[in-house]
């Protein structure tokens, strides 16, 4: 049994069902080379992302990247206002270990089958006002730098010295993400692909969050290379000098 159904176009879709509640996702730009994983709404009580990304996906894409979308990973939890899905499971703890729901195994082999050149995570921290990232050590400085840049025209970066138990400095984090090897950021960073996870404040009105997701993606994607099986030649880590 097929968990995903594809049609050929220049915008994909598919659904995914279980005990009625249907998990879907889009590919923008089937043929391109160059390609971005987004993953939204994995969390039901963080609503600014699947609305982010609905209503980038309704204004004309001219990226010439293969975009895949997965724009609502927890449609549960967003009917009823809650964290965890149909199963009582947090899907961002429990990515692939011995308790690992239908939906992030089929979200693994979709990963496995497209190979993306970044993965663009969207959650929201309700319990903040600053806004902070998450980023591997991989990944392109370019790409955090703009995230950074975009960021800022909405929200002020989270100030702290840590975040979760994690070193924070100016709203990002780099890691390896050791703390949380279970998260979808944790099988990306062991299957070698990089990553930036946006944490917008949720105590900022849903619609400034919105807004911010649409900025972000727009901004982001156009900048993303192909990498191939290594990172691209002259890039650099953040933090590390030139």
């Amino acid at each position: 049994t097929r968990y995903w159904r594809d049609w050929s176009s220049d915008v994909c879709s598919s659904d995914l069902s279980f005990k009625d509640y249907e998990v879907s996702y889009v590919v923008v730009n089937p043929l391109c080379k160059t390609t971005i994983f987004i993953m939204s709404g994995t969390h039901g009580d963080e609503p600014g992302s699947p609305c982010g990304v609905l209503k980038w996906l309704n204004q004309p894409i001219v990226a010439d990247k293969k975009i895949v979308i997965v724009p609502l990973a927890n449609p549960y939890g967003f009917i009823h206002e809650v964290r965890h899905d149909q199963n009582q499971k947090d899907l961002n703890r429990h990515f692939l270990d011995h308790s690992s729901t239908k939906t992030n195994r089929a979200v693994a082999r979709l990963m496995k089958e497209v190979r993306p050149d970044l993965l663009l995570d969207l959650h929201e921290d309700k319990s903040k006002k600053g806004f902070y990232l998450y980023a591997s050590i991989h990944t392109e400085k370019l790409l955090i730098i703009k995230a950074k840049k975009v960021a800022s025209q909405f929200f002020e970066p989270l100030q702290q010295s840590t975040i979760y138990k994690n070193k924070l400095n100016d709203g990002v984090v780099i890691e390896p993400p050791s703390k949380h090897p279970k998260t979808l950021d944790g099988y990306a960073f062991r299957n070698g692909i990089p990553y930036i996870t946006l944490e917008a404040p949720g105590k900022h009105p849903l619609s400034k969050r919105t807004d911010f997701f649409v900025a972000a993606l727009n901004a982001i994607i156009p900048l993303v290379r192909s990498r191939g099986l290594e990172p691209p030649r002259g890039v650099i880590p953040y933090g590390s000098e030139p």
